[in-house]
């Protein structure tokens, strides 16, 4: 059986999950068709580590299409991107009790996706989507699972909204509870959101000075999406007549 043979010989499986195994030894060549078109609870049983191998690679290729991962080295350039099947695919898994992908290594394939949660991609698929509030609630649940920067990325969803819902003061409340639960990874970025926030709001929140502080403050720490936010909207490190 080769690539699943250090599995195959030690668990028992069902007649579909044996001839699942076979088609894919067949050619190199039919994995990605076989992954494709997988249903992904209709040939593994849920808690088996090939359900979470079968599930983060469908998941994450139909959300990020031609810039997905490579399954076995093989990559199909041509692989639509398709949220709702994403969603669809992650809410059956929440539905089953699966939530983190955790290391998932088998045979030739491995991923440290320990910091990789369902509810995370099922939000970020509903962002693409212009689904806010959706995101939003998925956000809630990450959050649930203990998954702290959950306050980062949906502050920063409140302030990105372009549904006419655009709220600042309730990004600078997920903001600011986010700094207090000491993510420590995410000191640098909150704070140039934070600054984005003075610096772009209306209101009581606005001070374009402090924000522009925060922002530079937050290049110099190599945060990239201040880098990029600089660059985007001409801001330059400050210190000349022309500056601010």
């Amino acid at each position: 059986m080769g690539f699943f043979s250090n599995i195959v010989d030690a668990l028992t499986y069902s007649k579909e999950e044996r001839e699942f195994f076979e088609r894919v030894e067949m050619t190199a060549g039919k994995i990605i068709e076989l992954f494709n078109n997988a249903d992904v609870w209709g040939w593994v049983p849920n808690g088996h580590p090939l359900a979470r191998i079968a599930l983060f690679t469908v998941m994450t290729r139909c959300m990020y299409g031609n810039a997905s991962i490579s399954y076995r080295g093989l990559k199909d350039k041509n692989f639509p991107i398709d949220y709702h099947k994403a969603i669809k695919y992650g809410e059956e898994a929440v539905n089953c009790g699966i939530h983190c992908f955790g290391k998932l290594s088998i045979g030739n394939y491995s991923n440290d996706a320990s910091n990789v949660f369902v509810e995370r991609l099922i939000a970020l698929c509903y962002k693409n989507l212009k689904d806010y509030d959706k995101a939003e609630f998925w956000l809630e649940k990450l959050y649930e699972q203990g998954v702290k920067d959950a306050l980062v990325v949906t502050g920063e969803l409140y302030m990105d909204r372009d549904d006419g819902k655009k709220d600042y003061e309730k990004a600078f409340k997920y903001l600011e509870k986010a700094l207090k639960n000491d993510i420590d990874t995410k000191f640098g970025l909150i704070n140039f959101l934070i600054g984005r926030i003075h610096y772009e709001s209306e209101g009581s929140l606005s001070d374009k000075s402090k924000g522009l502080e925060m922002i530079r403050a937050a290049a110099k720490e190599k945060v990239r999406e201040a880098e990029v936010y600089m660059n985007k909207n001409g801001i330059t490190m400050g210190g000349g007549m022309l500056d601010d």
